[in-house]
């Protein structure tokens, strides 16, 4: 379906059909629920991952800031030159690493958007560095990847699901008002990201009954786990409470995924109408019946592949 014909700064596609293997496994996902989610325990800092067999494309490995940065790209000799970088940090509660969905979705980009390297940015998690110890950390080593960023003369994108989608609009919006002489992203592109972790949204409620993986007990638990000392309400955990008029004034598109069966949907809405309200320009995807991060189900689900290949229309634009 094509987009909605608007003069809006926010541009909507939005699709409603659902296969029947989407229905499917959405039913059988939802008896295990509750389940589904378990949490893992972790090494300190940022984690020393170990990235899965990727058949067309090579991963190397460098530390900023003590932060472990996994770049994927095509493999020698087709490795083109980077002109397009993608700052990625994987979903899981602010407390799980990144799983081989993020890593297969990294080398489909690369393989699909030219010139593009795809970066996993091994961020420290909630077990041991929540947010207020994590904060100084992070803003450093963002400091210091868009400086090398623009250096290199790359476009930037930061982009990530779930806690991940929160954490690179927090870390931009915050970032562009700590160091306004650093060059701004390009773009910011958040897939069914957590938005408020007051969770005190009522449709939040209405959608718990269609809701496959995620329950009100696990999103209160991630954000508990995550804020530590901190209010919910601070913008450097909630981005719904931030002042998003930097984004507009720096020219940084903000690009979002909203799932209809995902109880994160709701405050992604939201979030979607204060960046047209104050003009802040982007595209958005919003499919009804969907479950939360669907897009990283393009291995097996045709709403995944079609939500892949919405991405990276989108992101060739940048």
């Amino acid at each position: 379906m094509a987009p909605s014909p608007t003069t809006s700064s926010i541009r909507v596609t939005h699709r409603t059909e659902r296969s029947f293997a989407s229905t499917i496994l959405q039913g059988t996902l939802r008896l295990c629920r509750g389940y589904l989610i378990s949490i893992p325990t972790v090494a300190r800092g940022s984690i020393k991952l170990s990235p899965p067999s990727l058949s067309r494309c090579q991963v190397e490995v460098r530390e900023i800031c003590n932060i472990h940065i996994y770049d994927i790209s095509l493999k020698e000799p087709s490795k083109p030159e980077c002109r397009r970088r993608i700052y990625y940090i994987a979903g899981g509660s602010w407390q799980m690493p990144p799983g081989r969905q993020h890593w297969m979705t990294g080398a489909q980009l690369v393989q699909d958007l030219e010139d593009t390297e795809f970066s996993i940015v091994s961020v420290p998690l909630a077990q041991h560095t929540p947010a207020p110890k994590a904060w100084p950390q992070l803003l450093e080593v963002y400091e210091e990847l868009m400086k090398l960023s623009a250096t290199a003369g790359e476009k930037v994108i930061w982009a990530g699901d779930s806690s991940g989608g929160n954490l690179v609009l927090c870390l931009t919006i915050d970032a562009l008002k700590t160091f306004p002489q650093v060059k701004a992203p390009d773009a910011v592109l958040a897939i069914c990201p957590s938005i408020d972790l007051t969770r005190d949204n009522p449709q939040i409620q209405v959608v718990d009954s269609d809701e496959p993986i995620l329950t009100m007990a696990s999103i209160q638990q991630s954000a508990k786990a995550w804020a530590g000392e901190w209010n919910r309400k601070d913008p450097r955990l909630s981005p719904i409470f931030a002042d998003l008029t930097m984004l507009k004034e720096k020219g940084v598109k903000v690009h979002g995924v909203t799932a209809g069966y995902d109880l994160l949907g709701p405050d992604g809405l939201l979030f979607r109408q204060k960046c047209q309200d104050v003009g802040v320009e982007g595209e958005w995807l919003e499919w009804d019946k969907q479950m939360h991060v669907f897009p990283l189900t393009w291995m097996f689900l045709h709403e995944g592949k079609e939500g892949l290949h919405w991405i990276v229309d989108v992101l060739a634009r940048v």
